[in-house]
C-alpha cells in the first residue's frame, strides 16, 4: 500500500498486555477498511505480548510493531506512532479495549466528503463481561460544528470524557496545530483532548454510534498507581489553568470552568484514596507549579460561609463573580467549587489591586481580572463582595458605576 493511500492509522500503545492485545487487534477487522495501517509500539513489555504480534503478523497484513528501548510510558509511545502515522486520519486504541463492529467505512467517508478536524462517537463500557452503553450526550447532534461550540453543548448537559480513542482525528490537523501528549506521566489524554476540540473548526458527532469498547481493567496503571495518577493529574491540572489564563476569555469556550471544576473534583476524590504526604512531596521535587496550586488547593478545612438562603440566591444566576481574594473571598471560592449547581466564573478586583506589582493573575482554578474586563450588561450575573465592612459602601459604589445591579455582602 502506497503511503498516500493509507486512510486511517491505528496507534496502540502496549504495555505487557499478553491477555488482552490478541482481542484488540482481532477486533479492528471490524473495520472493513481495506487502506488502514495498525501500529503497535511495545513500551519494554516484560510479558509476551510481542511474540503475539509477531504471530498475528505472520497471518494479517499492515500491522507494524515497534518497540521502545525503555518503559517511556503510553504519551512517548503515541507520539511516536503519530511521528510514523501515514493515514489521513488517525485513531489511538488501548491495547486492553476492542473496536465495536459499525459502519467505519461510512464514518470515514463523511470525515474524507466533509474534511472533518475530528469526528466523535459513543463508547461502551465493559466490566466483567457487562457491557453498558455510555453516550456522551443523550440526544442528537446532526451538524458539523467548531470544536468549541460543541464542548459547550456538551459540557452544557453532561461531562467531557478524556479518553483520546473515542475519536477520529485527521492528521494534517495535529500537524497543522503542533499538537502531541505529554510525556512521563499517566491519564495523559486529558489535556490533550481539550487542547484537540478548542482548536479545531470542523467537528461531528454521531450519536448512538458505539464505535470503542472500554473494559474496565483493574489491573492497568490507571487504577493500580493512585499515587502517580494524582501526581499526573495535578501536573495536568496546572498546565490546564496555564492554558485557560493565557487565552483571551472570548476564545475560550462558555464552559471551560465548569470543566475544570469538574476536573478538579475527580482529582479531590482520587487525592482521598491516597497518602496526600507522598504527593506533596514528589510535585515539590519534580513540578514547582503544580505544587504551588496543590497547596492553595488541597485542604482539610470544612469551609461554611454561605448560608442555605445565600446558596439558593446565587443558583439563580447564570453566572457568579467573586470581588476580593482575601481570605475571605478565597475560602468563599472553595466553597462554591464545590457546589455543581453554581456557575462561578473568576474573581473582580479593583484598578488599585491591578496595579499592585506581582499580583495574582488566578486563584483556585479561576482567572483574577479587573472588574472592567467582565461583561457588565448582563442582568444575569451576580457579584458577591468578600471584602471587609468598612469597604463595603465603596465596593459596592464601584460595582454600580461599572453597570452591575446584583450583588450579594457578606
Amino acid at each position: 500500500m502506497k503511503d498516500n493511500d493509507v486512510l486511517l492509522s491505528i496507534i496502540i500503545p502496549m504495555y505487557n498486555a499478553e491477555k488482552y492485545i490478541c482481542r484488540c487487534i482481532n477486533s479492528l477487522y471490524a473495520y472493513h477498511v481495506d487502506q488502514i495501517e495498525i501500529i503497535i509500539i511495545d513500551d519494554a513489555s516484560t510479558d509476551n505480548s510481542a511474540q503475539l504480534v509477531k504471530e498475528i503478523q505472520e497471518k494479517k497484513e499492515n500491522i507494524y510493531l515497534l518497540s521502545n528501548d525503555e518503559c517511556k510510558g503510553a504519551g512517548y509511545s503515541r507520539n511516536k506512532g503519530i511521528r510514523l502515522a501515514k493515514g489521513r486520519y488517525i485513531q489511538f486504541v488501548d491495547a486492553d479495549d476492542e473496536i465495536s463492529d459499525i459502519n467505519w467505512q461510512g464514518l470515514l467517508e463523511e470525515a474524507v466528503c466533509k474534511d472533518l478536524d475530528v469526528v466523535m462517537f459513543d463508547n461502551y463500557r465493559v466490566t466483567n463481561g457487562n457491557i453498558v452503553e455510555n453516550p456522551i450526550m443523550n440526544e442528537e447532534f446532526d451538524r458539523i460544528v467548531s470544536g468549541k461550540e460543541l464542548f459547550d453543548c456538551i459540557m452544557e448537559k453532561s461531562n467531557m470524557r478524556h479518553s483520546a480513542c473515542i475519536y477520529l482525528i485527521r492528521r494534517g490537523y495535529l500537524e497543522d496545530i503542533n499538537l502531541e501528549f505529554i510525556e512521563g506521566i499517566i491519564n495523559e489524554d486529558s489535556i490533550f483532548t481539550l487542547k484537540m476540540f478548542l482548536s479545531a473548526s470542523k467537528v461531528r458527532y454521531f450519536h448512538g454510534v458505539y464505535g470503542y469498547k472500554y473494559h474496565n481493567n483493574f489491573e492497568s496503571v490507571t487504577y493500580r498507581e493512585t499515587n502517580n495518577f494524582c501526581i499526573s493529574g495535578w501536573i495536568i491540572f496546572s498546565k490546564l489553568l496555564e492554558m485557560v489564563i493565557i487565552s483571551d476569555t472570548e476564545d475560550l469556550p462558555k464552559y471551560i470552568y465548569k470543566y475544570l471544576n469538574f476536573y478538579y473534583g475527580l482529582l479531590l476524590d482520587r487525592c482521598k484514596k491516597t497518602d496526600i504526604s507522598i504527593i506533596e512531596s514528589e510535585l515539590e521535587k519534580h513540578n514547582i507549579k503544580a505544587f504551588q496550586i496543590f497547596k492553595s488547593l488541597l485542604t482539610k478545612e470544612k469551609v461554611s460561609i454561605l448560608s442555605e438562603e445565600q446558596r439558593e440566591l446565587l443558583k439563580k444566576y447564570d453566572k457568579v463573580i467573586i470581588f476580593g481574594i482575601s481570605t475571605k473571598g478565597i475560602n468563599l471560592a472553595k466553597e462554591i467549587n464545590l457546589l455543581d449547581d453554581i456557575n462561578f466564573i473568576g474573581f473582580a478586583v479593583s484598578d488599585e489591586y491591578w496595579n499592585v506589582p506581582n499580583r495574582k493573575n488566578y486563584m483556585l482554578g479561576h482567572c483574577v481580572k479587573k472588574i472592567d474586563d467582565y461583561v457588565s450588561d448582563s442582568l444575569n450575573i451576580i457579584i458577591v463582595t468578600a471584602v471587609s465592612v468598612k469597604n463595603k459602601e465603596s465596593v459596592e459604589k464601584l460595582i454600580e458605576s461599572k453597570g452591575f445591579r446584583n450583588y450579594l455582602h457578606l
